[in-house]
C-alpha cells in the first residue's frame, strides 16, 4: 500500500465548496502523503483530465477541471486500492457546465434548425437557438448523460420547451 488515505470530510459537508476551496483542501491532504503517492495521485489526475479534454461532447458538457480535482479528492478519500472506473462511475454525473452545455445546445439548434424554424413562428432563429440552448442546459443539468439517444431526448425536450412551430 502505497499510502493511508488521510481524514477526509464527509461528500454532505461538502457539496457547495467552490472549485477554489476544493483545490485548496486538496493541496492540504496530499501534503499529509509521502511524497511517492502525491506524484502517483498528481499524475493519474492529469491524466484523468486529458481524457476528459480528448472527449469532445463529454468535454463541452462537463469542467475537466472539476472532475479532476473531485476526482483527486475521492482517490485520497477512498485511497490507492480503489479502482479508477469506479472512482470515474461516481463522477460521471458531477461537474456539469451549465455554459458549456447552453453553448452546446444553442451550436446545435442552428445546425438542426436553422432557419426552418422560422415557418409559421415570429420569435428569430437567434431567440429560438437561445432558449433552445438554455433549456437543453436545463435538461442536462438534471440528468446529466453523455449518451446519444439521452441527448436526443433532451433535444426534443429543449424544441417543446421553446415552442418550436413546423408547418
Amino acid at each position: 500500500c502505497l499510502f493511508t488515505a488521510p481524514s477526509f470530510a464527509d461528500d454532505e459537508s461538502d457539496s457547495d465548496l467552490t472549485m477554489e476551496d476544493r483545490i485548496t483542501n486538496v493541496v492540504s491532504l496530499m501534503e499529509q502523503l509521502p511524497d511517492g503517492a502525491q506524484k502517483k495521485i498528481r499524475e493519474e489526475g492529469a491524466d484523468i483530465q486529458y481524457r476528459c479534454n480528448d472527449k469532445d461532447l463529454y468535454s463541452q458538457l462537463h469542467n475537466c477541471e472539476c472532475i479532476m480535482v473531485r476526482f483527486i479528492e475521492l482517490r485520497l478519500k477512498y485511497g490507492p486500492d480503489e479502482s479508477r472506473d469506479n472512482i470515474l462511475d461516481e463522477l460521471s454525473k458531477t461537474c456539469v457546465s451549465s455554459e458549456g452545455a447552453a453553448g452546446y445546445g444553442y451550436q446545435k439548434c442552428h445546425r438542426i434548425y436553422g432557419s426552418s424554424q422560422n415557418d409559421g413562428d415570429e420569435r428569430t432563429e437567434e431567440e429560438f437557438c437561445s432558449c433552445f440552448g438554455n433549456k437543453f442546459s436545463k435538461f442536462y443539468q438534471e440528468v446529466p448523460s453523455s449518451d446519444y439517444f439521452h441527448i436526443e431526448k433532451l433535444f426534443t425536450l429543449a424544441r417543446q420547451e421553446c415552442n418550436f412551430i413546423r408547418r
